[in-house]
């Protein structure tokens, strides 16, 4: 996996890439729903749904992840996340527009309630706006009613990541996403995060790549860190792994 060296699609590959695993979505998104939702979804974790709703001349610069959870009814639930590094002022008219390609897909059905969010971490407060106004021109999504659109912001920046309890994985995805904006997480959080990562794999490529770019990290520094701090629990390979990525 190559991560790009742009600022903010550095982080969409890395969301992209971590969050295709449904557990790790599953132990990320749960802890930003409100009891309403988490009282329709059962307690296993969401299905990857296919696609995306962003127009073709802007997925280099966005990303939305489409998820869905099986309900309690034995429905389910559709979950649009746009994932935002930085904030957009132009969120609510994106994801409005998200919203009605998302229920117009063929495979929507009527009867799946639908939740768009943003997933936020960024160095910056989130101050867009978060409604916009809809007309009855036309400009609304089908099937919603003419109003004010809003969305509900999921910023991981501040999330207790310790309360929560994570799983190591999920735990590392966090850590990693909110030490790229936060330098305390990265002067107290690197140790840990270099031991808990699997000796090998994708996850271990994907969160050793993006760490040591958007942590600002010299990659031979961190090699030497790995073989070290690991020396006996695959060290060396892991230190390769921060030079072939």
């Amino acid at each position: 996996m190559t991560i790009s060296r742009d600022p903010r699609n550095q982080h969409d590959a890395y969301c992209k890439a971590t969050l295709a695993d449904p557990e790790i979505a599953d132990e990320i998104l749960r802890p930003f729903m409100d009891e309403e939702t988490l009282a329709i979804i059962d307690d296993g974790p969401p299905v990857r749904a296919p696609g995306n709703h962003v127009d073709k001349d802007s997925r280099a610069g966005h990303l939305d992840l489409v998820f869905r959870y099986r309900r309690r009814d034995d429905g389910r639930l559709k979950l649009v996340v746009e994932h935002k590094s930085w904030c957009d002022l132009g969120t609510p008219a994106q994801l409005c527009r998200y919203t009605g390609l998302a229920l117009a897909a063929p495979e929507h059905r009527d009867a799946e309630p639908l939740i768009t969010a943003v997933l936020y971490h960024g160095r910056d407060e989130w101050t867009a706006p978060f409604a916009i106004e809809r007309t009855g021109d036309g400009s609304a999504p089908p099937r919603q009613p003419v109003g004010a659109f809003c969305y509900p912001l999921w910023n991981l920046m501040k999330l207790d990541i310790e309360a929560q309890g994570f799983s190591p994985k999920p735990w590392i995805v966090v850590t990693a996403m909110v030490g790229a904006f936060r330098e305390s997480v990265r002067a107290e959080q690197l140790d840990r995060l270099l031991l808990a990562l699997p000796a090998e794999g994708d996850f271990t490529k994907q969160t050793l790549a993006y760490v040591s770019n958007a942590w600002d990290l010299d990659r031979d520094w961190l090699r030497d860190k790995l073989e070290s701090l690991r020396a006996n629990e695959g060290g060396d390979m892991m230190g390769n792994t921060v030079l072939d990525a």
